[in-house]
Formats: C-alpha cells, structure tokens, sequence
C-alpha cells in the first residue's frame, strides 16, 4: 500500500499539487499559531488579576501583556539555551497544581461530577440538546514536537499525565461552576482556593511563556525548513547555540510574529474574545467565526500568499531555465569562437540547474565576448534529510569539453547552506586536478588556481508577459517580485564574498 501511494505521488502531477498545497497549509497554520498562542496564553494568563482587585481593568491587562509580549520576542535573539532546562519543571508543576486544585474542587464542592466520565451521558447529552448541544462541545489541543521527542515518548506523556490532569481540571471547574454559575466568565482563577492564588498565578503565567515559547521555536524551525525546500522568501536564521544546531533565530520572524500578536492583544483585549479566535478548528466551533473565528483563517491565508507567490515565482524561474539552457554542442561552438577571450582563472557559475549548461552562461559570454579558462557549474541543492556529512558535500565531475567542470553542493534540511570563506572554494579547486585527462588540462588548472576564483551569479528580474491571466501577472509582477527585492538574495543567504562575487543582471519574460 505505502508503494502504491508513493509511486501514484510519483506520476501525478495533480496529486503532487494538492500535496504541497495541504503541505503549505499546514505549514501556514504552524505560523500562525506562533502568533496565536503567545497572544491568548499570555493575555489568559494575565486576567487573572482581575479577579483578586476590581481595580484593575481590562486596558491594564491588555497593557501588561503588550510589555510581557515585547520581553518575550526581544529575548528570542539570545536563544533559550539557558532557561530551556527550566521548561519542564515548569509544565510538571503546571499540571500537578491543576489537578490538586481540581481534585479539592471536586470534593469539595461536587463530588457526583465524576460520574460525567461513563460514557452514556454522551448519548444523554445528545438526547437532551439535540442538534445544539454539537456547538456546546469544544476540544483540547495538544502540540508536541515530533522533533525532539519520539511518538512512543509523546502518547506515554499524554495518555498517562496530561489527558487525566486535563479531565480532573475541568471536573473540577464544572464542579465549582455548579454552585457558582455566576463566575462563569473567570471560572478558572475564581476556582483556586485563596490562599494558593498567587502562587499560581505565577505558575500560569509562566507555562503560558513556555507555552509561547513552543510555537514560537516551532515557527522558526518549521520557516528554515520551508527556506531549504524553496517555499519560503529568504529571511535570515541566525544559530543562538554552538552545541544544539535546532536552536535558531529569524529577526524577521519575530518581529512579524511580534506586530500581530500585539494586533490582537489590542484588537480582541480579552482572553474569552481571544479564544474564539484561538479554538477554530472543529466544525462545532464554526459558529465562532464572526465573533473572531476568522483571525486564524486571516493569519493563515497571509502566509500561505506569501509562501504561494513564492514557490509559483521560483517554479516559473526553473522552468525557464529549463527550457532555455545549453547544450555542450552550443557551449563548444561559443568557446571555439576565435575572438573570445579566455583569460586564466576561475570561473564559478552559480544556478539552480542539476542537469544542462545554464542560460547564464550564454548571457555572460554574449555580453562580455570573454570567459576564464575555467568553468565550474555549481549548483547549491537541500536533500530531504537532516544533515551531509562535509566528506560527501561536494560532489566534482568534468563535462565532455576540456576546462568545463559540474560541481553539486548538498545540504541537509537542517543544515545552514553557506558558501562562506576559502575552504568552500578550496574543496572544490581540490578536486579538479584529479579530473584532468591532458597534461595541457593540467597546466591550465595550475594557471587558474594561482589567479584564483570568482563566483559568477544571475540577478534575475522575473516579467510576466500579456499571455497571462491577472492573476499570474499580479503575483510574478507585484507579489514575487516584492518579496525577491526586499528579501534577501541568494548571494547573502549562501553566504558568499562580495570581493569574490561577479552578479549578472538578467530578464526572464515568462
């Protein structure tokens, strides 16, 4: 079955599409919740003051939060190496407060409320409420990271501590709600005895920062991941630990996660608001939409334009590429020509072909009538696994045309493509002797070697042509050309010399 599936994944290209959109989707709604949840943990968790002195008002909440927001993505630069130690100690208080005051609650107030756990008061429920008692139901989410925990480690943790101390916790709250209905709106922190109320007013407002924490980690991982697949503009990922490499950093990740989580702290200002916002994601919960459902769908649909226009952007570039690039007869007839100048050096031409001679090329010798007697076609590719090991990053053979080397530069999903420095440009010149079938060859290598190496790269401006739709010409003319010009370029994502670096202006009509 698993073939079957990978193999009609293979040929269809339909099925590739709807693939990468759900894929894009999911990815989005990571993004989003690494807004979502920093706003509602934080401004939840911060209510609770409201309940202890009616002085403080809702603007003081707000304002709070707004300060506590800030704090948290300014620290985000310095990483969470230190304090990540703390994150689980944290989360195991959390949860053994919750259910010590929900068992208290329990027995103190309504004891029978446990009989809500047979299963036949469903049907009763049902039975009683009909057709609305479908949108008196909610749900629980629960995230964990695949990344750092194991599946066999994450259902253990789940089904024996985090669902019984979530079922005894809301037992606990409809127990006390029973004999207070009145406290509906601030059942939570109504129903912690006095005098652990502050206790765990600090315990809540810290696990609704490891909380943030999480999602906030979560969406860089999941941005640099996305960076390395091609679906994302390049923003840069800055590493906040020499020992743990998953540990990393967007200044322009977190600035945007930062405005919009303060743009629904100002814009909903309550944590039950902000809820409505938070909890769309079962069909019971629609009905939410108006009352701010739509935020999520709003947030998500933002980055997935910004990941569609992107990814349909780099596709149009490939496939012109593609379609226009020279074959090793054309190549030969261009450098056979009598009044080129082939000057010795090094010439690194940068693209994003694995197979063919690039159009860059033909628009480099067309335009300067020169070449260096040198040619090394580099194209820098992200393998679907985590890491390359540096002995099998680079990978050198000689094409069938003396001076004219291919080289293929590999990189994990988590690793940080560079191209910094002199010992990337030394591993490839290294292996280029070795490829060398004439004396003649061998000489000329020792020529270009001793004048060194120069990265020649595209600066391409895509133009979408009349025989688009609207629709392809909004997004190559305005969108991917926004994000191309005001992100970051190639040439400073590789990480490559701009005293070794040659850029080639060139037009794609598409």
């Amino acid at each position: 079955m698993k073939s079957r599936t990978k193999n009609f994944l293979e040929r269809s290209s339909g099925a590739q599409t709807v693939l990468m959109l759900i894929v894009l989707l999911g990815t989005c709604m990571v993004i989003g919740g690494g807004a979502l949840t920093p706003a509602a943990s934080v401004l939840s968790a911060l209510s609770g003051v409201q309940s202890i002195s009616s002085k403080i008002t809702q603007e003081h909440v707000v304002l709070m939060a707004v300060v506590l927001l800030v704090a948290l993505f300014g620290f985000q630069r310095f990483g969470t190496g230190r304090v990540s130690f703390s994150f689980s100690p944290i989360m195991l208080l959390w949860f053994a407060s919750n259910v010590a005051i929900g068992l208290y609650n329990i027995a103190k107030y309504e004891p029978s409320i446990l009989k809500a756990l047979s299963p036949h008061y469903i049907i009763v429920f049902f039975q009683r409420n009909g057709k609305t008692g479908w949108t008196l139901l909610g749900a629980e989410a629960m995230f964990a990271d695949l990344g750092h925990f194991n599946k066999g480690a994450i259902q253990i943790a789940f089904s024996s501590f985090v669902y019984p101390a979530l079922v005894i916790t809301y037992a606990g709250e409809a127990s006390y709600l029973i004999k207070h209905p009145d406290k509906m709106s601030t059942a939570f922190y109504s129903s912690i005895p006095r005098p652990v109320y502050w206790p765990m007013f600090v315990i809540s407002t810290a696990a609704a920062i490891v909380a943030s924490q999480s999602m906030i980690s979560a969406s860089f991982s999941i941005v640099k991941q996305s960076l390395a697949l091609g679906c994302f503009p390049r923003v840069n990922m800055v590493h906040t630990s020499s020992k743990h490499e998953g540990q990393i950093y967007s200044p322009e990740i977190n600035f945007t996660l930062l405005l919009i989580c303060i743009g629904l702290v100002l814009g909903f200002k309550g944590g039950v608001q902000i809820g409505n916002a938070y909890g769309v994601y079962m069909t019971s919960l629609l009905n939410k939409i108006p009352q701010g459902g739509w935020v999520p769908f709003a947030i998500s649909f933002f980055f997935m334009t910004i990941m569609l226009s992107w990814t349909c952007g780099r596709s149009k570039k490939s496939m012109y590429e593609v379609e226009r690039k020279m074959s090793l007869e054309e190549l030969e007839s261009m450098l056979s020509t009598a009044s080129l100048s082939r000057p010795p050096g090094i010439y690194l031409f940068c693209t994003d072909l694995v197979n063919g001679i690039p159009p860059i090329i033909r628009h480099y010798i067309e335009h300067t009538n020169s070449v260096r007697e040198i040619m090394v076609i580099v194209t820098v590719k992200t393998l679907p696994i985590k890491t390359i090991p540096l002995e099998e990053r680079f990978i050198v053979g000689k094409l069938a045309l003396d001076g004219v080397y291919r080289c293929l530069v590999q990189f994990g999903y988590k690793d940080f493509p560079s191209l910094a420095g002199d010992d990337c440009i030394a591993s490839v010149v290294a292996k280029l002797p070795e490829l060398a079938i004439s004396t003649e060859e061998s000489e000329k290598l020792d020529s270009a070697m001793e004048r060194g190496a120069v990265f020649v790269m595209g600066r391409t401006i895509l133009k979408a042509t009349k025989n688009n739709k609207w629709l392809g010409r909004f997004t190559i003319d305005y969108l991917y050309r926004f994000f191309q010009k005001n992100c970051r370029s190639a040439l400073t994502t590789l990480e490559i010399p701009p005293g070794k670096t040659l850029q080639v202006g060139m037009l794609y009509e598409i």
